[in-house]
């Protein structure tokens, strides 16, 4: 099982005349679906494993927040794809990372994320960080088209936040000059049945 819960999310320019918020319901006020695309892959009608949650008590302020939550195998994901002018972004974040198992010595792992995946003018995806929290057993590897970060902590809120034209020297993979969306997300993830 892996649980995921985002208080804000917010993508602003940098410099220029006016910085502005270019997520759309990035503070999670208006209903999730707006502005918002919910997506499962592995989900299981007969036991209800993946979940959408907006509420105003995962974090004890008085906004909302969503929690994106995920069990058996594969992978529920709350995201929206953002047309950037250009990758001087400021990304800004508030999450709760956290994920579980049941089965922790049997290769079988959960991971909970916060993404970026930088998108060319067909959608496809280019590269892609993620700030994130697994069990034990999760093989992954930052590489030329992935950066990993470690979430601080499972237990409370954190704020990330980072310049997306600086992030992107972390993946050499990556031609800053092709990047033409930027998807943003909340990712459940469950390798098999843990």
């Amino acid at each position: 099982m892996k649980i995921l819960r985002l208080s804000a999310l917010m993508v602003v320019l940098a410099g220029g005349l006016a910085a502005r918020e270019l997520v759309v319901n990035g503070d999670f006020e208006q209903p999730s679906a707006t502005g918002w695309k919910w997506d499962t892959f592995g989900f299981f009608s007969d036991t209800a494993n993946c979940h959408l949650w907006q509420s105003c008590y995962f974090d004890p302020d008085l906004d909302r927040e969503v929690c994106v939550h995920k069990i058996l195998h594969q992978w529920a994901m709350l995201s929206q794809d953002i047309d950037v002018p250009s990758v001087n972004l400021n990304f800004s974040a508030s999450a709760k990372l956290f994920c579980k198992t049941e089965r922790p010595d049997t290769g079988f792992y959960a991971c909970a994320n916060l993404i970026l995946q930088y998108l060319d003018s067909g959608d496809s995806v280019l590269g892609e960080t993620r700030i994130y929290t697994h069990t034990g057993g999760c093989d992954w590897t930052s590489s030329a088209a992935l950066h990993l970060i470690s979430a601080l902590d499972s237990t409370r809120w954190h704020n990330y936040s980072f310049n997306v034209a600086d992030e992107l020297g972390n993946l050499s993979g990556v031609n800053p000059a092709q990047i033409r969306r930027i998807r943003v997300g909340l990712w459940s993830y469950a390798r098999n049945n843990c």
